[in-house]
């Protein structure tokens, strides 16, 4: 398989890059020892929410969509095993840490457990506060949030299940390899719930809406196919001189059917900058949560 060609060009985040993240592989996360204040106004316990990484006014503003035409320029920084990648936001300080689920053997890789970022160095996780899970067999994944911003401020009593039997979905993708010419590259098809719709079983259990189906509305984006050169023998993809290097993981979203739109049309760009450092540029409908896990979904392209 042939990897993607990119244009050199500095990114505005790899001033952050050089620091040593060597931590990320000799130290788990582990939860802030701080007390949390409580807020009267909330209709949960605040801190005991805060322990369990899945607040609401913790988490949903990393779903937020981006909106405009305006790219969020951040960086994807994973460690050497694999096992951990983090999302620097445009100041260069961590704001998502991915970490594997179970073994890190390759055959292992099926889910992430993606935590809030918290201040210090190593930063304080206060997770997880989403999951993001593998369907081998099925080459799909999804994205789940541990809380629902309408069943938990709308009912005080609402039980909050956490990660393991989430209800909201914020993403679905689906991926296959197929063949560019004489290459091959992974085709991805990303779905986001229709703007201000909310896949969420508990809510949608009282409106009808089948939030679990396929059928449910959705944006729906794919990646911008790659074209061979004959020239070079390989797939090539111009990043406008955002990355650095070549990589099967490089790729862009766009809204265009079959994948067909020009530069203009990229709502999310995800390419190598150097070993282990990746940028990760989004606009439009993607929030810093789902751009991130989208890119998580290319750790098993080999």
């Amino acid at each position: 398989t042939a990897g993607d060609l990119v244009r050199e060009t500095p990114c505005s985040t790899m001033g952050v890059l050089a620091n040593d993240f060597a931590w990320l592989s000799l130290q788990g996360l582990r939860r802030s020892e701080e007390p949390v204040k409580d807020r009267n106004w909330l209709p949960f316990d605040m801190a005991d929410a805060m322990e369990q990484g899945i607040a609401c006014e913790l988490t949903t503003r990393f779903e937020a969509p981006q909106g405009g035409d305006d790219f969020r320029e951040m960086a994807v920084v994973r460690t050497e095993d694999g096992s951990q990648h983090v999302l620097m936001g445009e100041n260069g300080q961590p704001v998502l840490i991915a970490r594997q689920r179970g073994a890190i053997s390759r055959e292992d890789r099926q889910s992430f457990d993606i935590f809030v970022a918290g201040e210090g160095q190593p930063p304080v996780a206060l997770g997880p506060a989403f999951r993001l899970q593998r369907d081998k067999a099925a080459c799909s994944w999804e994205l789940r949030a541990a809380s629902c911003p309408d069943c938990e401020y709308r009912c005080a009593s609402a039980a909050r299940t956490g990660l393991d039997a989430a209800a909201r979905t914020l993403l679905r993708i689906k991926q296959e390899r197929v063949a560019v010419g004489p290459g091959q590259c992974m085709s991805i098809n990303v779905a986001l719930p229709a703007e201000g719709d909310m896949w969420c079983r508990k809510c949608c259990a009282h409106c009808g809406v089948k939030a679990s189906s396929d059928d449910a509305p959705a944006q729906r984006f794919t990646n911008r196919k790659p074209k061979w050169s004959s020239r070079l023998k390989s797939l090539t993809l111009d990043f406008k001189g955002r990355c650095d290097v070549a990589s099967e993981k490089n790729f862009q979203l766009t809204a265009k059917a079959h994948g067909e739109g020009d530069h203009e049309s990229v709502l999310l760009s995800f390419g190598k900058m150097r070993s282990g450092a990746f940028c990760l540029d989004f606009r439009g409908s993607f929030g810093p949560v789902q751009a991130f896990a989208t890119a998580l979904t290319t750790s098993h392209w080999h």
